[in-house]
């Protein structure tokens, strides 16, 4: 059992502009870690500020929020040195102090627009198992990472339209290990969507056709016992919903 508190504040700096603060703490169950005991590691706990800004824009029709925190974790898994490609076992702490921007909104009547850009450098604070690992970047998260996407809607708010979207997503370098001895590279991923609704009567018809990885492309998504694994191939998904 753990208290998790949650606040924040936010003040109305004019009518479309709004300043908060925040403050949150969790904490999470490490059930994939037995210990040599034969008992769960303990949960990982997580302690988070946040300041930050919104403002609507575009007469109302657009959000940007700006986001500085601090995010620290403790109880953090990592390799056990007596079995390298075994459970992990929580070996120390973690922290992030980033930046988060994100802008949503209908540039016009036909066009939406999502985009986001995170700053996020998570260094290692302590390392019970390898101390020599404290103050470098911790494995698997990027330093910068943005998304971007539009969409296009034919005839907004009528029953028959068609639907395209495009979203382009990069992640950045990535460090291999916590001893920062070799890097994953970053990667661009382009994503892509048609759509058509029609009413059929006192139905409506909805079909798409989603493609993930749009080019093909062959990058490294994920690290995990010294290992980088590449990320999935094209792939595309085909969707029809009827709706009474």
């Amino acid at each position: 059992n753990r208290f998790s508190p949650r606040a924040a504040v936010l003040y109305k700096l004019t009518p479309d502009a709004s300043l908060y603060v925040s403050y949150s703490k969790s904490f999470g169950t490490n059930n994939s870690s037995y210990l040599a005991s034969g008992s769960f590691a303990a949960p990982e706990i997580g302690e988070q500020y946040e300041l930050g800004t919104k403002a609507n824009l575009l007469e109302g029709r657009a959000l940007v929020t700006a986001t500085v925190y601090q995010l620290t974790k403790s109880n953090v898994l990592g390799t056990n040195p007596a079995d390298p490609y075994g459970q992990q076992i929580p070996i120390g702490q973690i922290r992030s102090r980033g930046l988060e921007l994100d802008f949503i909104g209908q540039i016009n009547r036909l066009l939406d627009v999502q985009a986001s850009y995170t700053w996020n450098p998570v260094t290692i604070r302590r390392d019970t198992t390898s101390p020599e690992n404290e103050g470098h970047r911790y494995t698997g998260a990027p330093l910068h990472a943005a998304s971007t996407w539009l969409k296009f809607d034919t005839a907004r708010g009528e029953s028959t339209a068609w639907i395209c979207g495009v979203g382009v997503y990069y992640d950045g370098l990535r460090q291999g290990d916590n001893a920062n001895t070799w890097q994953m590279p970053g990667y661009t991923r382009v994503d892509a969507m048609v759509g058509y609704r029609r009413a059929l009567h006192a139905a409506s018809l909805d079909m798409q056709l989603n493609v993930k990885n749009v080019t093909d492309k062959h990058y490294f998504d994920q690290i995990g016992w010294g290992v980088a694994s590449y990320g999935a191939p094209r792939s595309v998904m085909a969707t029809i919903a009827l709706k009474y």
